[in-house]
């Protein structure tokens, strides 16, 4: 498939100041080397532990964050190179879902208001399409034509989510950004929100980048995962390849962790050890070394490479010494 999004060594440094001159002092490395692809028409999915850098790396591909170093092609365009009027047409074609959707939307504004303002920001629709477009918006993500002069307090969580969705959706974009988008939401109301996700991608042909710590949400909706620890990715597969074959020592514990019920005897998982590493101050080689059961020495003096160890299939890559001969 075509590759409607590409990233190669893309790092966000985020400055530490102290003193009275707030002179810089160190830098967090919130995401430090990422490269992958994402793919026309697919659902990529982002895992990993709390801090490891998935939302930020998020924030960075929509560009809310400018990113310190590396390269971004979207529609094989320089993502990275736009700015001012050409950035803002762009942004039309890349949406974001926000994590909580009570803080992401505008208290102050009803329904109504928070999907015309798309609209006219970027001028487009005269006031009585974008009166029918909104209540076409609300339809297609499962709400009421009544609802549009509520304001949000007025909604349930999920009916917030929806509303969010519904604005992501506004301005018919390609590729969609979703921040942990069920993570505060009930689990039968998680279901739901991602059923209708499957179905609008279907309708419209969206390109979908998952954001989850949860394995099991990420193994319903997406096609191929990414998984990330400290600010890096250590492998990233098809999902129906990683969940059966996990290769990385990271990955297996994770999918290890992952509840299952009525397969009969208990098997023994891998727990992990130690606290991750602060991002300040990595360890040197492969920064899952500290807490790895199978290090060597060279774990803790070379990064290994993310690549592939299989010379036939080649779609799963993994950043491991294990696997070099």
């Amino acid at each position: 498939m075509e590759n409607i999004l590409e990233i190669k060594n893309l790092k966000k440094y985020f400055p530490i100041h102290k003193g009275l001159l707030l002179r810089e002092v160190g830098q967090v490395k919130a995401i430090d080397g990422v490269s992958f692809t994402v793919r026309k028409g697919e659902t990529l999915g982002l895992v990993g532990e709390s801090g490891c850098g998935k939302s930020t790396l998020g924030r960075t591909l929509i560009r809310l964050y400018e990113p310190t170093e590396g390269e971004m092609k979207f529609k094989n365009r320089d993502w990275r190179a736009e700015s001012g009027e050409k950035l803002r047409i762009m942004r039309r074609d890349m949406q974001m879902i926000f994590q909580d959707p009570f803080s992401s939307l505008d208290p102050r504004m009803t329904v109504g208001q928070i999907l015309a303002e798309p609209f006219e920001i970027h001028g487009l629709l005269s006031r009585t399409e974008r009166n029918a477009r909104v209540l076409q918006l609300l339809e297609t993500v499962g709400l009421k034509a009544s609802h549009v002069n509520r304001y949000p307090h007025e909604f349930s969580g999920g009916q917030k989510q929806r509303i969010c969705i519904a604005r992501a959706l506004a301005l018919e974009p390609s590729v969609i950004i979703a921040d942990e988008p069920v993570s505060a939401l009930d689990v039968s109301i998680q279901a739901q929100i991602l059923n209708l996700m499957k179905d609008l991608q279907q309708k419209f042909q969206l390109t979908y980048i998952f954001i989850s710590h949860d394995l099991s949400v990420i193994e319903h909706l997406c096609d191929r995962i990414a998984v990330m620890y400290l600010g890096k990715i250590v492998e990233i597969a098809p999902r129906e390849e990683l969940y059966a074959n996990p290769q990385h020592p990271y990955t297996q514990a994770l999918i290890s962790a992952i509840p299952r019920i009525g397969e009969g005897k208990k098997k023994m998982k891998k727990s992990l050890s130690g606290e991750v590493p602060s991002p300040i101050n990595p360890p040197p080689g492969c920064t899952f070394h500290p807490r790895c059961s199978q290090k060597m020495d060279i774990c803790s003096q070379q990064l290994p490479v993310l690549k592939s160890y299989d010379s036939v299939k080649g779609d799963h890559c993994t950043s491991c010494w294990l696997y070099e001969k």
